[in-house]
């Protein structure tokens, strides 16, 4: 059995899978821990072919799986079927790991059995410039009660390594065709953990800058639907698994709410019209009327709230100041 398996989300990443991969070489001591899953996402250009050739140059190690398009979500899915690794970490195709970080890191792996172990990570920008960020500066490097992550910020999915008996075990499923889904994975397995550990040194380079992401304003005009199915099936896991979310609802909260502000963002960054403005009141009335424990709590969200006690007259006035901000 391998000690941990990195899934990878490649969808036409040629220009950039070669350094994802390479950043997973390190020492024979440490790779022999280490199982990474290609998951070529139909790709279209040279992805699969880049993806082979580290399969053939490191058998025991990568797999390299080509499938028709499905989307983040089906990458994931794939993956947490396949693993043989004890536990699991996501990589998209376009970023990489710390290699020096990654090969401690397998090493230090080896005597943990916490549920969720968190790591910090670095932003890397297309201009060179790097920044690291640590939503969990309070969490020690041993091994706790999953409670403690109530004193984190917003748990990025580049932070997660997750046991992968708790995913399988919990059926846990991420939406397929659909971004955002990082949300969802960052929530649902939250709901089932009992322990959790942190490892100090970052490992997640994420790239950002990169013309296309899902997170620029094109990205969220094509995509802001998307928003809305994460945002509802996360609620509904939350009404549906209370009994289990005591230990880690400050937590929960924080990510309903980071959730419902995406949404309440998104479309005051897509559109200035009447239309978009109706269907977000539909969405708050819908939310008032079938969530309504995450309806109060997400009253703290300084634009949301204000939406609310105008009645929504002031859409047009919360969009500008949103699209400064975004600028």
């Amino acid at each position: 059995m391998k000690l941990l398996t990195i899934s990878i989300a490649a969808y036409n990443v040629e220009k950039y899978l070669e350094k994802a991969l390479t950043s997973m070489v390190c020492s024979p001591t440490a790779m022999e821990k280490l199982e990474v899953i290609i998951e070529d996402d139909g790709s279209t250009d040279g992805t699969l072919s880049i993806a082979k050739k580290y399969e053939k140059l490191y058998p025991d190690v990568y797999r390299a799986i080509h499938k028709e398009n499905g989307g983040y979500g089906s990458t994931i899915n794939n993956s947490i079927v396949l693993a043989q690794g004890k536990y699991f970490k996501q990589l998209d195709g376009d970023d990489w790991f710390d290699t020096e970080n990654i090969e401690q890191f397998l090493n230090w792996l080896s005597a943990v059995d916490a549920d969720f172990v968190v790591t910090p990570y670095y932003n890397c920008f297309e201009e060179g410039k790097t920044e690291l960020v640590d939503n969990c500066k309070a969490l020690k490097s041993i091994e706790g009660n999953i409670s403690l992550v109530n004193s984190c910020g917003n748990i990025a999915m580049h932070e997660l390594t997750i046991k992968t008996e708790l995913l399988r075990n919990n059926h846990i499923s991420i939406t397929e065709r659909c971004f955002y889904t990082d949300n969802e994975y960052t929530f649902l397995p939250l709901m089932f953990a009992k322990t959790v550990i942190k490892f100090e040194k970052p490992l997640y380079c994420y790239r950002l800058g990169r013309e296309g992401q899902s997170v620029s304003i094109e990205g969220v005009k094509k995509h802001y639907r998307d928003a809305f199915s994460v945002a509802e099936k996360m609620y509904k896991a939350y009404e549906d698994n209370k009994e289990i979310t005591g230990e880690i609802d400050a937590i929960a909260q924080k990510k309903l709410c980071y959730i419902t502000d995406t949404v309440y963002t998104y479309c005051l960054v897509v559109s200035p019209n009447r239309e978009m403005k109706i269907k977000l009141k539909e969405f708050d009335e819908h939310l008032k009327r079938d969530y309504t424990d995450i309806y109060r709590m997400t009253n703290v969200i300084k634009k949301v709230k204000l939406l609310r006690l105008s009645g929504f007259l002031t859409y047009a006035y919360l969009r500008e100041e949103v699209l400064k901000k975004w600028k």
